[in-house]
């Protein structure tokens, strides 16, 4: 940070950071240090601090300035910004930080940007896992690892330093009107601000509160009519305890807004504590009247009109109630309650038998019917003044989660708090812990039984499972979670009778890439806990509580064969289970397991799945000759599945058997051919054989289904290497330890491809490869992942994706541009070539496919020294299964300053080519493939796109042929034709007034498309006029020859056709840059030719 300067920054990109501060002295300094590097300037507001907050703010080098406190947070905040001499503008409190890898991405967003704000996301840590929107800590930022997540909000908190954006607002203070009113654009930008604020000792949360009382009451002064201000004012005002100003609050909310149904609640608790039950049971009615869907209101309505002796009342809304929830134990409870209070014993018990099925370890209920039982009295409802929502509400069935530990003190807790929204009952058998798991357990509400450990996980679950008491069983371990996210479809889960059990994914954490069937994680997962990646495994884990569904197996103990037995269904269910067991040293553990296996193998000699399990066992400790035997043993009892062949290839590759391991990978491939870990081993394979060429194909090959492979990239920069291709190599390597820092090997083989290069010539930058995408994560893995590292350069222009676009691209070595989406094709591939340093440019569509050999012609392209601008041809499939259309389409041109692309959609960079003196060719040594045409929907969703952006296009360049003749191709693909034939006669008419050298090719494809529109209309005269138009334009162009011909012919003229086609077939077939079904056209035209050849007019009609 610099000092103090009387002027402003003169930095492009300067950011200041501006924040106002009252008794912060604990929390500055870590403020500060999170946005040191990033901001060229600090400037702090001191609203009047009583302890040593501004002296520490100078000793950090900051601008500091005293003010007196106005009850008006935007005051303060544009008092800050009026300090501000950067460039940009940043907002933090001081209870708030950056982490460290914010700056580069705050950075790279301003860079390129018009935008004039950006909104950054807050997280809020707390340890209430019942607040809205709470997300469980992924604990990936350090300095809030101990706390279980956070709430998240999202405000400008970066934006332009310009006079006319101002805070407004006294509390909740926001720029964004501001910025709106400017016409400035407002972008979201992930990069998040931690906040640490809502952890702050009760005494200085209530002080925060009455200010915000405050803040909230002149709020509600300036807008009177607002009746969420009220409202807001009045929660405020509950919380503080101060009732009867909430109830003032909440009335005055619902005189302005009657059918606001959360100020009804509020008032109903408030009236509540106060004993107005009578007034409450109305407010309760008529909040679950406007929100039915509403819990507390329906059961808080229900257990007020109890409270009043009102019961036919109250019965019809616990009915109501349980209709809703059927399983949910306090309303049921309360309404056997309710029955024994009026003689109605049957009904009575009937409803707290349910309520035990419910919740059997319920103590209210059980005395509840051992009073009924012995005629006395019952316990009054259970009555929650403000009652956290049920997370079982709904639930069909009672379900007990079950966990065996040991030593899992660490662990167990955030465990079962994950499980604990769904699960009726908590089982924990503890098979000699020396620590306080036991405990631990007990405290989070868990029933606990200990058990002698007996060398046997099966034995261990079954306990649990005896002990349960509920309808089904949920199995997970101490080291696992379940998403919060995910708990809802176990809820909402409704099993019919023959279904048994549900099978659940596990995503097995884990750094260890080699693992078959190893994948990375998404880049929005908060459960990964800083993890790259994960293995999968199955199995079931939550089944039916029957006689007989019991767990076998010392070890990998599984409940699938019982089920099974029984003749009953298993289902799939999509609720991952996150298992981190993986994470933390695991040497004594493998070896235990292993035991574990041996005997399980030994005990159950033709279980193929047992003596799977034993190589893989062997495999994890590195054994790899004992591994082999039990994998083939799994074999030859009849289980070829794809996992016990790739297992046996890898062994059999460490044991040097390479032609078996071929065979056993070539047998995966052919049932599987999209299994990036067995097209990787076979490269492998061939590597040892010292088949090089045919293991880089392989090895291209993984890495195209899976651009995450490190592996694959470590390998193809090896074979590179060997190859001399060190350039090369060392983009490849590079990717590798991107995506892994720690690779050995790709760091090995750097180190050696950095020593050959070292003293040698620059790296050169010839070729560079452009694209501009949104939201392709998908075709990135499919079409750059390929071919990203033959490229000097690769430079991607995103333009607002909302998917891990940018993340995928970065992985592949691209440099990412952001860019504000302005409906201008031109405008986003200009920056992409502003930022372009390689001396050719090639550009690409996301949905475009190059085969790796096709950059080398490429290279041997550009060596030849010509500058030119190419044209390759383009191949697409039009709709699912239809016609393959070709055309050319200029894709390679040098990079020239003078060069910009032009034109808002159907963009063009030959206009600028052809005024630079550039020649422009034809090459047709290969071609690139368009995925993008085969859906119907989406084509047509893009054409009408265009034609939009075309018209306004008009608006601005009325006579420019191209946009002329790009509308009439949109109305054409529309159906209109006449609309079409229009544009077309307009663009005809600029023939005297536009370079004809320039346009000659538009012009007379102009003619070939009005001739199909005159045929469209039945004027075939005016349709051969046309086409002798273009062929006059164009005396070469074989397309116009074969219409006339083709029309001449089936016209029965032959002698006339005849000269038109054989002029056609001397020319050739070829590209133009209208798409075109090439073989359909050549097909027909030599079969025209032979049939004139033939000389039979009178079976010519007929054979047509």
């Amino acid at each position: 940070m610099n000092p103090r300067k009387e002027e402003k920054s003169s930095s492009p990109g300067s950011i200041s950071l501006c924040m106002i501060v009252k008794d912060e002295e604990e929390n500055l300094a870590r403020c500060v240090a999170s946005a040191r590097g990033l901001v060229w300037e600090v400037n702090v507001v001191d609203t009047g601090s009583t302890d040593a907050t501004a002296a520490l703010a100078r000793r950090l080098g900051a601008n500091v300035k005293s003010i007196q406190w106005a009850d008006d947070f935007s005051g303060a905040r544009n008092a800050s910004l009026e300090m501000a001499r950067s460039e940009w503008t940043l907002i933090l409190d001081a209870d708030e930080v950056l982490s460290p890898d914010a700056a580069p991405a705050i950075r790279r967003a301003i860079e390129e940007t018009d935008a004039a704000g950006f909104t950054l996301p807050t997280r809020n840590y707390t340890d209430d896992a019942s607040s809205a929107n709470f997300i469980l800590n992924d604990g990936r930022f350090a300095p809030a690892a101990g706390f279980r997540g956070w709430v998240e909000s999202r405000k400008v908190r970066l934006f332009r330093n310009l006079p006319q954006i101002r805070f407004e607002g006294r509390v909740h203070e926001l720029v964004e009107p501001s910025i709106r009113r400017v016409g400035g654009k407002i972008e979201p930008l992930d990069v998040p601000v931690h906040h640490f604020g809502y952890l702050k000792p009760e005494a200085l949360m209530r002080a925060k509160l009455a200010r915000m009382r405050r803040l909230a009451e002149i709020k509600c002064k300036e807008s009177p009519n607002d009746y969420k201000a009220h409202y807001e004012l009045g929660v405020i005002e509950a919380r503080l305890g101060m009732m009867e100003d909430a109830n003032f609050s909440f009335e005055k909310s619902l005189r302005l807004e009657d059918g606001f149904a959360p100020a009804h609640y509020d008032l109903g608790v408030v009236l509540l504590s106060a004993g107005r039950l009578r007034e409450a049971a109305e407010e309760f009615e008529a909040a679950s009247q406007l929100d039915p869907k509403n819990y507390d209101s329906l059961y808080n309505l229900a257990v007020t009109l109890q409270r009043l002796n009102r019961e036919r009342e109250a019965e019809s809304a616990y009915r109501r109630l349980l209709e809703r929830y059927p399983a949910d134990s306090k309303a049921l409870n309360n309404l056997g309650a309710l029955y024994a209070s009026i003689g109605r014993v049957t009904e009575a018990e009937e409803a707290f038998q349910k309520a035990m099925k419910a919740a059997p370890e319920c103590s209210s209920v059980k005395a509840n019917l051992k009073r009924l039982r012995q005629s006395a009295s019952c316990e009054p409802p259970n009555f929650p003044m403000r009652p956290a929502p049920s997370g079982n509400a709904g639930k069909s069935f009672t379900l007990s989660t079950c966990f065996i530990v040991k030593n899992e003190e660490q662990q167990i807790k955030r465990a079962i708090e994950s499980v604990m929204p769904i699960s009726d009952e908590i089982v924990v058998i503890d098979t000699g812990s020396a620590d306080a798991t036991a405990e631990v357990a007990r405290s989070c509400g868990a029933k606990v039984e200990r058990a002698e450990w007996k060398d046997d996980f099966s034995a261990a679950r079954n306990a649990a499972v005896e002990s349960a008491t509920s309808d089904w069983i949920l199995v997970i371990d101490a080291d696992e979670i379940i998403a919060r996210r995910d708990l809802e479809k176990i809820l909402s889960l409704s099993p019919a009778g023959e279904t048994w059990g549900y099978s659940m994914l596990t995503r097995n954490y884990s750094t260890d890439r080699r693992i078959v069937g190893w994948q990375q994680v998404e880049v929005s997962d908060p459960y990964a806990c800083g993890q790259p990646g994960w293995f999968p495994s199955r199995k079931v884990r939550l089944f039916r509580k029957v006689p007989g569904v019991r767990f076998e197996g010392r070890v990998h103990e599984c409940v699938e064969p019982s089920i099974l037995r029984a003749g009953k269904r298993i289902e799939n269910i999509d609720v991952p289970v996150h298992h981190y067991g993986y994470v933390r040293g695991r040497d004594a553990k493998r070896r235990y397991y292993l035991e574990l296996g041996k005997r399980k193998a030994e005990e159950s000699p033709a279980n193929a799945q047992a003596q799977y399990e034993l190589g893989i066992q062997y495999l994890d400790v590195g054994e790899y000759g004992q591994a082999e035997g039990p994998l083939e043993r799994a074999l030859e009892l009849g289980a070829r599945d794809e996992r016990i062949l790739l297992n046996l290839a890898i062994a059999k590759i460490h044991l040097n058997k390479l032609s078996e391991a071929e065979e056993l990978l070539k047998e995966v491939i052919a049932a599987n051919p999209a299994s990036a870990c067995a097209f990787y081993n076979l490269g492998v394979v061939l590597e040892k054989s010292g088949r090089l060429a045919e293991a880089e194909q392989r090895y291209g090959k993984a890495l195209a289904l899976d651009p995450h492979d490190v592996n694959a990239l470590a390998k193809l920069g090896y074979v590179e290497a060997r190859a001399g291709e060190f350039e090369a190599a060392r983009g490849l390597l590079e990717r590798a330890l991107a995506l892994d820092p720690d690779h050995r090997i790709a760091r090995n083989n750097l180190e050696y491809v950095d020593a050959k290069l070292k003293g040698a010539h620059p790296r050169r930058l010839d070729l560079t490869l452009n694209m501009i995408v949104r939201d392709e994560e998908r075709n990135l893995r499919e079409g750059l992942a390929p071919i990203a590292a033959l490229f000097d350069e690769t430079v991607v222009v995103d333009t607002g994706s909302s998917d891990s676009t940018r993340e995928v691209a970065e992985s592949l070595g691209a440099t990412v541009l952001r860019h504000q989406w302005n409906d201008n094709f031109a405008e986003a591939r200009n920056v992409a070539l502003r930022h372009s340093k390689g001396k050719w440019i090639f550009w690409l569509d996301a949905d475009d496919r190059l085969e790796p050999k096709a950059v080398q012609t490429l290279r041997k392209f550009i060596a030849r020294g010509t500058a030119c601008g190419v044209f390759f041809p383009l191949d697409s499939e039009i709709g699912r299964g239809r016609a393959q259309v070709r055309n050319y389409t200029l894709r390679l041109f040098p990079n020239k300053s003078e060069l910009k692309w032009q034109g808002a959609v159907h963009e063009q960079v030959v206009r600028s080519l052809v005024s630079a003196g550039v020649d422009l060719v034809n090459c047709p040594d290969f071609t690139i493939r368009h995925v993008g045409y085969s859906d119907d929907e989406e084509v047509l969703r893009k054409n009408l796109r265009n034609l939009k952006l075309l018209s306004r296009e008009l608006a601005n360049r009325p006579k420019d042929p191209y946009i002329l003749f790009a509308l009439a191709q949109g109305f054409l693909f529309c159906g209109q034709v006449d609309a079409a034939a229009g544009w077309l006669r307009e663009l005809w008419r600029l023939r005297e007034e536009v370079d004809m050298k320039t346009w000659k090719d538009v012009f007379w494809l102009a003619a070939v498309v009005l001739s199909d529109c005159a045929a469209a209309g039945g004027d075939s005269a005016q349709a051969e006029a046309w086409l002798k138009e273009a062929i006059e334009l164009s005396p070469q162009n074989w397309l116009a020859h074969f219409l006339l011909g083709e029309r001449k012919f089936l016209g029965g003229d032959l002698e006339a056709a005849s000269p038109h086609l054989e002029t056609a077939k001397s020319v050739g077939v070829s590209p133009t840059i209208l798409p075109l079904d090439l073989k359909e056209l050549g097909e027909k035209l030599n079969r025209y030719l032979e049939l004139l050849e033939k000389g039979l007019p009178a079976k010519i009609r007929k054979a047509i």
